[in-house]
C-alpha cells in the first residue's frame, strides 16, 4: 500500500499522541472516535483513500482494517498515558506499539499496558533477544 498509507497511519498517531499529552480521558476518547469516524465520513474518506495508490483485491479491507486497528491502538495508548501518574510515554513507545509487526494489520488485540509490560520484561529477561525494536530504531534513523 506504500509510503503514503504509512504516512497516513503516522499522522493518526501524531494527532492522538498530541491529544494524549493533555491527559484528559474524555478528550482522548473523543479524538479517537473522531479519527476513527474520519475514515468513513466524507470528505475525509475520499481524501484518505486517495493517498492509497494502486489497486488490488484486498485494498479496501487492508485500508479500513489497518487504519481502524491502528487508531484503536492509538486510543489504547492515549488512555493508558492518561492513567500514568508521573510523566508521559514517548512517541517512540507509541510507534513501537502501533507498528509491531505481528499486530499491525489484523493481529491479536493487546492493550498498551500489557504490551509495554511484556516488552519491558522480555528485554530484561536473560536469553531473550527482541529484534523488532532494534529494527524499528534502525529504520527510523535512516
Amino acid at each position: 500500500m506504500g509510503w503514503t498509507f504509512m504516512a497516513l497511519v503516522v499522522s493518526h498517531c501524531i494527532i492522538l499522541y498530541s491529544v494524549a499529552l493533555v491527559k484528559k480521558k474524555w478528550m482522548c476518547f473523543a479524538a479517537g472516535l473522531s479519527t476513527l469516524a474520519s475514515i468513513k465520513l466524507e470528505p475525509y474518506n475520499s481524501w484518505q483513500e486517495a493517498l492509497v495508490t494502486g489497486s488490488f483485491d484486498l485494498q479496501d479491507i487492508l485500508f479500513y482494517g489497518g487504519c481502524g486497528f491502528s487508531i484503536m491502538r492509538c486510543m489504547s495508548f492515549a488512555l493508558e498515558n492518561c492513567d500514568r501518574k508521573e510523566g508521559n510515554y514517548t512517541f517512540y513507545d507509541l510507534l513501537k506499539y502501533n507498528f509491531y509487526l505481528p499486530f499491525f494489520f489484523f493481529g491479536p488485540i493487546m492493550t498498551f499496558d500489557r504490551f509495554h509490560a511484556q516488552v519491558r520484561s522480555d528485554i530484561h529477561s536473560p536469553g531473550v533477544y527482541i529484534v523488532y525494536p532494534k529494527l524499528l530504531s534502525y529504520s527510523l534513523s535512516l
